[in-house]
């Protein structure tokens, strides 16, 4: 009896933690997307800033694409 109980309990729990873990997957991958786009739009960012500064100078259209860069 006392070996049933315990089955049911570990049983219960383990059906529980796989809930927690998926639900906790989600976040991950949702945060991972999140990292990915805002590293993408940092490196968009540099890569415009460094062609400024190798040149010297910023045209218009590149100082328009890096603000733009920068609101999204």
């Amino acid at each position: 009896m006392i070996l049933h109980g315990l089955v049911l309990w570990f049983g219960t729990l383990t059906i529980f933690l796989t809930i927690v873990e998926e639900q906790f997957l989600k976040k991950v991958r949702k945060h991972e997307k999140q990292i990915t786009l805002i590293e993408k739009q940092a490196n968009a960012i540099k890569h415009l800033v460094s062609k400024g500064l190798s040149d010297n100078e910023v045209s218009k259209s590149e100082f328009e694409m890096i603000l733009l860069e920068i609101t999204k």
